[in-house]
């Protein structure tokens, strides 16, 4: 049995990119509380240059941790997205454009 359904996760999603926009408003238009579409989020950080790439996914992801770790514990939310922490960039250097 799943800790949250399909539609938490996105109103999760959706809720840690409105986080971080400000900091990162390269990444407007990529998701909201109602979707998880991941090609968007592909698309702006392919846009980005590496190291830019990397800062705001990882602030994506860390945000995403918090919002989790809030509703579940942090201890939960650590074991569901060590898995996802343990290859969260591989393939950004790739993806980004090299200055």
């Amino acid at each position: 049995m799943p800790v949250i359904g399909g539609r938490g996760v996105a109103a999760l999603y959706g809720r840690s990119l409105y986080l971080i926009r400000a900091s990162y408003p390269w990444m407007n238009g990529t998701g909201d509380h109602t979707q998880m579409d991941l090609e968007l989020l592909r698309t702006a950080l392919s846009h980005q240059e590496s190291a830019t790439a990397a800062a705001g996914a990882g602030a994506h992801l860390h945000s995403l941790s918090e919002l989790l770790g809030s509703l579940i514990g942090p201890s939960l939310a650590g074991q569901l997205l060590g898995p996802v922490w343990n290859n969260a960039f591989d393939g950004i250097a790739e993806m980004g454009n090299s200055p």
